[in-house]
């Protein structure tokens, strides 16, 4: 059964800096207490009108501590709307729902708000877990069975992650995977709201949701168009295209993978593909060579595993989640080696703006903001 502590805060609006402080604190304190419970949720009125919490952004100093203070108890902000509304006066979010677990919560919905009040009702509902009625000889038998998996399961996860740490710095992803599956929150997708010919339908299962994010991420997706673009002038270089790629930079390539990462959707991993290297170059480069050559790619470098990432606002909706594709290691390889032969041919004719920052080896955006005119 979970565990929940549950809390409510009203902050005035004319509270000085001591009160904010101490509301800080308070928040602070309720985080430290996690562990005892196994989810926390805290509502109420916090007057944090300048607050933007659609794009989180700050009207003044009290506000970014605020902030900065719900990142540091990784509490998760779900209202995202104004709950305020006074004639002649700003609409505001003034009533927040700090949550440690925001799966745990359906979709919030602002009802009309009760008697004089000019505040919104925000109705959700919040999931958990319950006990259920078992007799005593299922208790013993679990018990038993508990204390004795207990003792194992502790010893073993003590070897586990001290392996993790003595490796920590040479696979920091892995480390990273199990300190994300040691946190509160639950990752997945939650129940997905969409219409089909004209009626509410709840994407619920694994197969559904995925249908539904797929016609959406269809219904966005801008197909290029296949013209060549007249840039003007035109540039030739002499290279042989029997043998554009060589087998010493595909080799390059090998060895610089990072066999951390996962495999494509061909599960070829980097990490074969690095040990590997000095047998598989060759092969390879005649691959990219004849690719380039056909202007054709294999048909199984052409799919990708798609995942759908959470940006922000409401999460039964669709349109708030971006589509991130997983394609083969050997495909990205040979797209690198086309981007460099680019980059390269528009540096030799001077074919790049000075105002071109993006995607460009040694430009950032911080040289972009310095840069005087």
């Amino acid at each position: 059964m979970d565990k929940l502590l549950i809390g409510c805060i009203y902050k005035s609006p004319s509270s000085d800096k001591t009160n904010h402080e101490n509301l800080n604190e308070l928040l602070l304190k309720v985080s430290r207490i996690e562990e005892q419970f196994s989810r926390i949720l805290v509502a109420g009125d916090f007057n944090f009108p300048k607050i933007d919490w659609a794009q989180w952004e700050v009207g003044d100093e009290t506000d970014l501590k605020f902030i900065e203070c719900i990142r540091n108890c990784y509490f998760d902000q779900l209202v995202d709307k104004p709950t305020r509304y006074r004639i002649n006066q700003q609409p505001s979010t003034l009533d927040l729902l700090l949550v440690t677990d925001s799966n745990r919560v359906s979709k919030i919905n602002y009802d009309n708000p009760l008697g004089s009040s000019y505040h919104c009702v925000l109705n959700f509902n919040y999931y958990c877990y319950i006990n259920y009625d078992s007799n005593k000889s299922q208790k013993l038998n679990y018990f038993k069975a508990r204390n004795k998996v207990k003792t194992v399961t502790r010893n073993e996860r003590k070897r586990h992650e001290k392996q993790i740490a003595e490796s920590a710095k040479t696979n920091c992803k892995t480390f990273w995977k199990y300190v994300n599956s040691k946190r509160k929150s639950i990752s997945g997708i939650s129940e997905l709201h969409t219409k089909v010919n004209g009626t509410e339908f709840i994407a619920s299962t694994d197969s559904e949701k995925a249908e539904v994010l797929a016609e959406f991420f269809s219904s966005v997706f801008t197909l290029e168009s296949d013209n060549p673009v007249d840039s003007g002038k035109r540039y030739r270089d002499n290279f042989s295209s029997d043998e554009l790629f060589n087998s010493k930079e595909v080799n390059k390539l090998l060895k610089d993978l990072n066999t951390s990462k996962s495999p494509g959707p061909d599960q070829v991993h980097p990490k074969v593909l690095f040990e590997l290297a000095n047998t598989i170059d060759s092969p390879l480069s005649s691959i990219f060579n004849e690719s380039f050559k056909s202007v054709t790619v294999p048909q199984r470098w052409k799919i990708g595993q798609i995942s759908a990432l959470f940006k922000k606002g409401d999460k039964t909706s669709p349109s708030n989640y971006r589509p991130v594709s997983l394609t083969s290691i050997i495909c990205k390889m040979m797209e690198k080696l086309v981007r460099q032969r680019i980059v390269q041919h528009m540096k030799s004719y001077n074919l790049l703006s000075d105002k071109q920052f993006a995607f460009i080896i040694e430009r950032s955006t911080s040289l972009q903001l310095i840069k005087v005119e």
